[in-house]
């Protein structure tokens, strides 16, 4: 993750991510994996805030709801889902 205020880089991630989604509230970060899991990143504290067994196969798309409060996945496992993020483990 880069930090736009010192301008380096602070964390790296070393997970092979195949999609991500930033939220707009610029506190969050989906990323989905090639397994199908999605891990959900708090951006400030550059921590793993959850992880969300979204598919059987590779996530392919995902984008967070204008409120931040949903998340979408799509897989190539054929299946679209949609999160409510205050509820998912």
């Amino acid at each position: 993750m880069w930090d736009m205020t010192t301008r380096s880089v602070e964390t790296v991630i070393t997970e092979r991510e195949a999609v991500w989604s930033p939220c707009v509230d610029g506190k969050s970060l989906a990323l989905g994996d090639r397994s199908g899991h999605v891990r959900l990143w708090d951006v400030g504290s550059r921590t793993v805030t959850g992880t969300l067994t979204a598919h059987t196969d590779c996530a392919a798309s995902m984008s967070f709801s204008p409120d931040g409060k949903k998340l979408d996945t799509g897989g190539w496992d054929g299946t679209v889902r949609l999160w409510d993020l205050a509820r998912a483990d």
